[in-house]
């Protein structure tokens, strides 16, 4: 997942740059570039509980077995949200490095 994040980066290097060099404020672009990336991912892991739990408790009925514990699931979501938080936490040293005005600076 850093991998992947640290690559979107990049490919947003130039027009990270262009932002820094007209005036924005690199913590407005790091605000707004989390958002983008922390929406969908928080967005997906509550689809994939909800879900998740829909379609235990349907098997669970299908066979006739009581739904025991309806909080298992908790552990498992809370170690997903834990390795979105550090991902986010390991790319923001990459986010800073991109965003400096050599950026703009064709190979």
């Amino acid at each position: 997942m850093v991998v992947t994040t640290v690559e979107q980066l990049r490919e947003r290097r130039h027009l990270l740059s262009a932002l820094i060099a007209v005036g924005t404020r690199r913590r407005t672009l790091s605000a707004s570039l989390l958002w983008q990336t922390a929406i969908p991912v928080v967005l997906g892991l509550a689809l994939a509980i909800a879900v998740g739990t829909g379609l235990g408790a349907l098997l669970m009925s299908m066979v006739g077995l009581p739904v025991g514990d309806w909080l298992a699931f908790l552990p498992i979501a809370a170690a997903g949200a834990g390795v979105i938080a550090l991902v986010t936490l390991l790319s923001l040293p990459s986010l800073w490095y991109l965003m400096r005005p050599e950026g703009l600076r064709t190979e």
